[in-house]
């Protein structure tokens, strides 16, 4: 979680502007999102980085979110399987925002990149 608390204290300088209770702009969000990924691939190519790591943001940061960004990466399985890009990256919303996930199809799509090519469980004799 030292991660995640160093992304949102890197975006809050990067988007000091930007409010954790209102929407950003259309601009501000395509910045966020370039920002999102260039950060989890940093932590994707650092020599001591995590086999899993993920960072997000979302809008209001309290109650439920009218729109959420979530940014992951699989060291075993770098490319996520359902858009086919390197890295894993969804909008969601918890309501009703646009043409995106919702939070649950969003956390689905997480724990299967996340498991992705993880060894399986073992029987112990």
């Amino acid at each position: 979680m030292a991660g995640l608390d160093d992304f949102n204290r890197r975006l809050e300088e990067r988007f000091p502007h930007v409010s954790e209770t209102t929407l950003p702009s259309d601009e501000d969000i395509r910045a966020i999102y370039e920002f999102g990924r260039s950060y989890i691939r940093e932590a994707a190519d650092a020599p001591d980085g995590p086999v899993l790591a993920f960072c997000a943001v979302h809008w209001p940061n309290n109650g439920p979110a009218l729109l959420g960004m979530t940014f992951a990466y699989n060291a075993r399985h770098r490319k996520d399987p359902t858009t086919g890009d390197a890295l894993f990256y969804r909008m969601w919303t918890e309501q009703e925002y646009g043409e995106v996930q919702t939070k649950e199809q969003m956390q689905q799509d997480l724990a299967r990149y996340c498991l992705a090519h993880t060894p399986g469980p073992k029987a112990v004799f």
